[in-house]
């Protein structure tokens, strides 16, 4: 497994940022790991203009329950977003969520690869990455 350049983690919680954080970079999977405490901020980011210093993430985890934009507006105004720059990407949810009308919800999202409990584990983090693996190629 080649090691990414990049991973996006959106969630409103600074702990639960700092910990999925911690544990992607024990790890060593990506080059660069960064976080944003609101859906809209995650949102602009990636609309950004992307070079070697600021990478486009290859994966974005993405909590449900957030404040202002939820991880369900978040898809809503990501899949509106040019293709050519979703392909690059490889989107999970990660959240606290157990309900089954949510997981159900996220699989009518073509751009949803996975539902992902909270917090990221070792293997968690190893199984999405496998599974972003058999997406893009």
């Amino acid at each position: 497994m080649s090691q990414l350049n990049h991973i996006l983690l959106i969630d409103d919680s600074e702990s639960i940022n700092f910990y999925n954080r911690l544990i992607i970079e024990e790890t060593g999977v990506t080059k660069k790991c960064t976080f944003f405490l609101s859906a809209e901020e995650g949102l602009e980011y990636i609309k950004e203009e992307h070079n070697e210093n600021n990478p486009l993430p290859e994966i974005i985890f993405l909590d449900i329950n957030m404040p202002k934009m939820n991880g369900w507006d978040f898809l809503d105004a990501y899949d509106q977003l040019d293709e050519s720059l979703r392909k690059k990407i490889t989107l999970f949810m990660l959240t606290t969520s157990t309900n089954e009308d949510d997981k159900a919800k996220a699989n009518t999202y073509n751009t949803v690869k996975g539902f992902l409990s909270k917090p990221l584990t070792e293997d968690s983090l190893r199984s999405a990455l496998l599974l972003r693996e058999k997406v893009v190629l």
